[in-house]
């Protein structure tokens, strides 16, 4: 596989888990019996959400930082 592509598809990933982990936190934050609570605050989560992962992205790339995890986190260890 390209190492470009590669490196898209983590990234990719990366943001997908991330924001899936939001959601997440954010559900279980609300209590997940309290539908409507959750109803509630989605607008502003959908509006949040594209603003964390461009810092989260941004931060990555500045401090370099993403290559430093996967080479910690390989399976060579």
């Amino acid at each position: 596989m390209n190492s470009k592509l590669k490196s898209v598809l983590l990234v990719a990933g990366d943001v997908l888990i991330i924001n899936l982990c939001m959601l997440i936190a954010l559900i279980l934050r609300l209590e997940p019996e309290n539908v409507s609570a959750i109803e509630a605050f989605l607008p502003q989560f959908a509006l949040g959400i594209p603003i964390l992962t461009f810092f989260y992205l941004a931060l990555t790339v500045c401090f370099r930082t993403y290559a430093v995890i996967w080479v910690f986190a390989s399976s060579r260890d």
